[in-house]
C-alpha cells in the first residue's frame, strides 16, 4: 500500500507498518498538532503528529537505503512510532508529563509498544522486538532518528515550514540525505555535504526564532499550560488522558470547567498582551521566575491574569562528525565550519523572558518589572 504525503510524496508500507498504522494508537496522533498553538499567528500550522511520524518513516529509510544498502526493518518502525507518546498538545503537555507521571513522551512511546497490539504486531513480524526498542532509544543506528542531523529533525522542519507558510524551514534534503554516513554508531556527515547541513542547522535557528518561540504562540501555551496544571491538580479531568487524549478532548474538558476563563480567552484568540520580552545570556540573569511572580502577586493581581515563559533555545548536544571521501575523519563539524562555531555560541545560554497578562494590568506590571528587571 502506498500513501501520498504532502511533503515527500509516495509513501509505500508493509504489512506490518501498516497494521501498526491502523492501531488506535497510532491513529490518535490524527488529532494531535505538531505545533500546538502555532495555528493561532500561522493559520495552516494544523499538521499532526500522525502525518510526522509518516514523514520520518520515510526519511529514515530513504537515509538507511543510501548509507547501508539495505532495508532494515526494525530502524523504520521505531521511526514509525517514535512519537507515539505524546500527550494532546504535543510539547505543551511535557511540563504534565513529567508532573503526573514522572515521564517523558519516550518514555510513552516505550511503554505503549511493550503494553499494547503494538508489541504483538512486531513480534508476529520478522521484526525482532528488542531491536526496535534499541532504535527508539537513538542506540546505534536509531542515531539516524535523533540525530541533529537526522530524520525525525529533517522531518518536522521541512513540514513545519511548509504548513506555517514561512522559508526559513526550507532545505535541501536531497543534497543532505546522500551526503550522510554512519561514524562510531553516529549520524555524520561527508565533506561535499557541510553546506546542506549548515544550512539546516541554520533553518532551525530561524524557524525557532520565528516560529517555535513568536511570542503569541509563547502566550497561547502558558495560559494553557496554566489552565490545564490547575485541572488535573484538582482531579478535574482524568489523568488518563495525557497518554490517551486528543487535542479537542482535552481543550473542550477545560472549556466546560467551571473555571475556564484562560481556555475561552485562547478560543476566541482574546490573548493576554506582552508585557515584557526579552533575550538574555541566562548566566547573566539576575532575576529569576519566582521574584517575577513575588512582584506581580504584591499588586494582587490574580493568577488567572498573568502568564511568564522563560523559553531557551537548543544547542546542538551531540558532535557532528565530518568526513572525507574515503570515510577519514576531518574532525567535529564546529570545528570544520565556522558557521556552526558561531551558531552554537548564539543558542549557548539564550534564554527568552516572556511575561504578558489582562491588558488591563499591563502598566501596572510593566513598572514593577522596570523596578524589579533594572535596579539590580
Amino acid at each position: 500500500m502506498h500513501i501520498r504525503d504532502a511533503i515527500l510524496g509516495s509513501i509505500e508500507l508493509s504489512d506490518a507498518e501498516l497494521k501498526i498504522i491502523d492501531t488506535k494508537y497510532m491513529q490518535r496522533l490524527r488529532f494531535i498538532k505538531q505545533l500546538g498553538f502555532s495555528y493561532l499567528v500561522y493559520p495552516g500550522a494544523n499538521n499532526t503528529r500522525f502525518e510526522h511520524s509518516l514523514g520520518t518513516m520515510q526519511i529514515t529509510k530513504e537515509i538507511t537505503k543510501n548509507i547501508f544498502n539495505e532495508d532494515i526493518e526494525e530502524l523504520y518502525c521505531a521511526a514509525l512510532l517514535h512519537d507515539i507518546g505524546h500527550a494532546p498538545f504535543s510539547h505543551q503537555s511535557d511540563f504534565a508529563l513529567k508532573k503526573y507521571l514522572n515521564k517523558t513522551h519516550e518514555d510513552i512511546s516505550i511503554d505503549m509498544i511493550k503494553k499494547t497490539e503494538i508489541k504483538d504486531i512486531i513480534s508476529n513480524s520478522t521484526m525482532s522486538l528488542s531491536k526496535v526498542l534499541n532504535f527508539l532509544k537513538g542506540k546505534t543506528k536509531g542515531n539516524i532518528i535523533s540525530s541533529s542531523i537526522g530524520s525525525d529533525r529533517i522531518d518536522y522542519l521541512m513540514r513545519d515550514s511548509r504548513y506555517t507558510g514561512v522559508a526559513y524551514g526550507v532545505i535541501d534534503y536531497n543534497r543532505i540525505k546522500s551526503k550522510l554516513a554512519m561514524f562510531k554508531n553516529t549520524l555524520a556527515v561527508f565533506e561535499g555535504g557541510i553546506t546542506g547541513v549548515e544550512s539546516m542547522l541554520l533553518a532551525r535557528y530561524f524557524m525557532f526564532s520565528s516560529v517555535y518561540l513568536h511570542h503569541t504562540t509563547l502566550i497561547a501555551d502558558q495560559m494553557f499550560r496554566k489552565a490545564y496544571d490547575t485541572a488535573l491538580e484538582n482531579k478535574q479531568i482524568d489523568i488518563n488522558l495525557l497518554t490517551t487524549g486528543t487535542d479537542d478532548q482535552v481543550f473542550n474538558l477545560l472549556l466546560n470547567l467551571p473555571n475556564s476563563e484562560l481556555i475561552k480567552k485562547i478560543k476566541e484568540r482574546k490573548l493576554f498582551k506582552r508585557v515584557f520580552s526579552s533575550e538574555f545570556d541566562k548566566r547573566k540573569l539576575k532575576i529569576n521566575i519566582q521574584e517575577i511572580i513575588n512582584a506581580i502577586e504584591n499588586l494582587n493581581i490574580s493568577n488567572n491574569d498573568y502568564v511568564i515563559s522563560f523559553s531557551e533555545y537548543k544547542p546542538e548536544k551531540e558532535d557532528i562528525y565530518v568526513l572525507d571521501r574515503n570515510k577519514k575523519l576531518l574532525g567535529n563539524l564546529d570545528s570544520v565550519s565556522p558557521l556552526i562555531k558561531a551558531l552554537e555560541g548564539i543558542f549557548e545560554n539564550k534564554i527568552r523572558l516572556l511575561v504578558a497578562c489582562n491588558p488591563k494590568y499591563t502598566k501596572r506590571i510593566n513598572k514593577a518589572l522596570n523596578k524589579i528587571m533594572y535596579q539590580k
